[in-house]
């Protein structure tokens, strides 16, 4: 209990110390709140511009597309706020010795790489996200049950989950070459996919992205349990795949590690 409460107590002075940081520019933090709600706007219209020639893609309606959409940019908002920034910043601290100061800490190096900064103006994301859920689910006539929504969370924490596994996968092989950053910019390309009904794809597209890359638990499988589609194998997958994602992903952070010599070797 007691390494959970000082893992707590660090989250909370990097949440205090980087609220203050984004508040020394406040008009910089609302520029990226609002520009963060724009861009989820403009797949908001997108979804509109599409259902506007058709009433169903992959069997799923427009309110049901704008749930997914909806919980895409949740989870991936998310990610945003706690990740993306750490993990994109790795392979620079790695390649000027910077990492140098991440090892001497008292602390895990895990945590610290990938929690150390929060980026607070992706609020804007995460609201415009929920009131995008909010009008799918009312748009689609869902009736949603205290379970449901219960279910759909834990999906949610697992698609978030692995989504950052991934990342941080990514990311570690910075410790064997040079530059890796289009690792990210290739990863976020292929994350995207997850913010369209994933079985207009096919069943073998399916199967890729429920065993190998687990893009379905992002959004896909979440939306379907509000929407009544989900199934229970599909949880207990999400869940066991969850697992598996954390486990390697922590493995072969520890494993990457060992091959960093230090600016001063």
């Amino acid at each position: 209990m007691r390494p959970f409460l000082r893992y707590a107590r660090l989250l909370f002075i990097f949440a205090r110390t980087c609220l203050v940081r984004d508040m020394e520019f406040r008009g910089n933090f609302w520029a990226g709140v609002f520009t963060n709600i724009v861009w989820v706007g403009a797949y908001f219209v997108f979804i509109k511009i599409i259902y506007a020639n058709t009433q169903a893609v992959g069997n799923w309606t427009q309110g049901q597309s704008v749930l997914l959409l909806g919980t895409y940019a949740l989870t991936s908002g998310l990610v945003n706020v706690f990740f993306s920034r750490n993990l994109a910043e790795l392979p620079t601290q790695i390649r000027f010795g910077n990492f140098d100061f991440t090892v001497v800490k008292p602390v895990n190096s895990q945590f610290f790489v990938s929690m150390r900064y929060l980026n607070y103006t992706e609020v804007g994301t995460l609201a415009a996200s929920i009131l995008m859920i909010i009008y799918g689910v009312i748009l689609a006539g869902i009736k949603v049950t205290f379970l449901s929504v219960l279910e759909y969370l834990i999906l949610v924490a697992c698609g978030l989950s692995i989504y950052y596994s991934i990342y941080l996968i990514l990311m570690s092989t910075a410790f064997w070459f040079i530059k890796v950053e289009n690792l990210w910019t290739l990863g976020e390309t292929v994350f995207q996919v997850a913010r369209t009904p994933m079985n207009i794809y096919g069943t073998a597209a399916m199967k890729v992205f429920t065993y190998v890359i687990p893009l379905v638990f992002i959004a896909h499988v979440p939306a379907e349990t509000l929407i009544g589609l989900e199934r229970t194998y599909e949880m207990l997958i999400g869940l066991g795949m969850t697992a598996l994602f954390i486990s390697v992903s922590s493995f072969f952070w520890r494993f990457a590690t060992r091959y960093y010599t230090s600016a001063s070797s």
